[in-house]
């Protein structure tokens, strides 16, 4: 009696909603979920209370058979959403199995909601088989069109634009299997390219040619490297990243040839060094005369224009090294000690444009 209750409490809750096949397919699956937990609490509870061994199945047998109903459901109305998304895929033959699924196999829409809750309906039984068995053939097409897409794929960058895009499409687990396969096989043709790339700038030679070819040979590693920051399984391959981060720590340095790795290594400490004897100049320049503090200030400009362009290095060609793989220096904003430095440095150059024939004069006079 109390099983009767509850199925047909059951039966209303799901049905208050109207017919099946004009839901929210994500709010009926909690529901399905919903009579599928009362069940399994309604066991819990029986168990409790009655410890002696008794035979079961004449109480739980209704319920449990419309539990494994709505499991079949949840199979259902799960793979109709995942072919529905199929429909905003890039491809088109995804949108052609998305439109062929709903004409010849969601048989759910030719049946109203009793049919489809009634367990004496032996019909649907037929048709969830049949209904799993089409959905194994169209699967099979789906990971065939996707494995062709990546043949034509003619760089790593392009192959994992395509990984991408399809991973926010195509959820059936058949088709996420092939999405694996591929990224793999991704990686494995990053990791070779950048084998590629390291082997191809080391053995050129240093001249105009060959730097022309640098900035392309900078995007082949990072283009790609932009998109895979977001896969997990990228960024936990410590082998691939370090062969990355060292080989276009490389190619940076090559670019760059006159900015050594031990210079950046130490940047922080002779960023450090600066400022403080910016800080110790500065205090004495009042007490020295206009055109000794011009040249101190010259000297200060060129010391500045070097550790600015280590830091234009740092901040900009090294963003792309991904870390913590490896130690690098801080990033400094240095613009508002620049823009003091650069506007100190232009007063005393006025001044000692103006006063440049008179010598030993103090600042405190002026």
């Amino acid at each position: 009696k109390i099983t009767n209750q509850m199925v047909n409490g059951s039966l209303n809750y799901l049905n208050s909603d109207g017919e099946f096949c004009e839901a929210d397919n994500l709010k009926l699956i909690q529901k399905f979920n919903d009579c599928i937990s009362l069940n399994e609490s309604y066991h819990n509870a029986y168990n409790e209370k009655f410890k002696e061994k008794l035979d079961k199945t004449f109480i739980f047998e209704k319920f449990d058979a419309f539990s494994s109903r709505c499991s079949k459901l949840i199979l259902i109305f799960k793979t109709i959403d995942d072919f529905d998304h199929l429909k905003n895929c890039e491809i088109k033959e995804m949108s052609l199995i998305a439109e062929y699924f709903v004409q010849n196999i969601n048989f759910t829409l030719k049946l109203n909601n009793k049919q489809i809750l009634d367990l004496k309906n032996k019909e649907f039984e037929k048709d969830f088989e049949n209904f799993k068995s089409q959905c194994v053939i169209e699967d099979s097409k789906i990971r065939q069109i996707i494995s062709k897409r990546f043949q034509l794929t003619k760089t790593v960058l392009i192959e994992i634009k395509l990984h991408k895009t399809l991973k926010e499409t195509v959820t059936r687990k058949e088709g996420q299997l092939e999405l694996d396969l591929w990224f793999k096989h991704c990686l494995k043709r990053f990791k070779e390219d950048i084998d590629e790339i390291s082997q191809q700038f080391k053995k050129s030679p240093y001249n105009d040619d060959w730097m022309s070819s640098i900035g392309q040979l900078e995007m082949r590693l990072t283009e790609p490297v932009e998109i895979f920051k977001k896969y997990n399984e990228f960024m936990n391959n410590k082998e691939i990243i370090t062969k990355y981060n060292d080989t276009l720590f490389e190619l940076l340095q090559y670019k760059n040839i006159e900015i050594k790795k031990h210079e950046i290594d130490d940047f922080p400490t002779e960023f450090q060094v600066f400022i403080n004897s910016c800080n110790k100049e500065l205090v004495l320049l009042p007490n020295i005369s206009a055109h000794e503090a011009f040249e101190k200030m010259k000297s200060l400009q060129l010391q500045f224009q070097n550790i600015q362009k280590k830091n234009e290095f740092i901040t900009k060609e090294l963003k792309f090294i991904i870390q913590p793989s490896v130690d690098l220096p801080k990033f400094y904003n240095l613009e508002e000690e620049f823009q003091q430095i650069s506007q100190i440095y232009k007063l005393y150059k006025k001044i000692n444009d103006y006063i440049h024939s008179i010598n030993d004069v103090l600042w405190t006079d002026i």
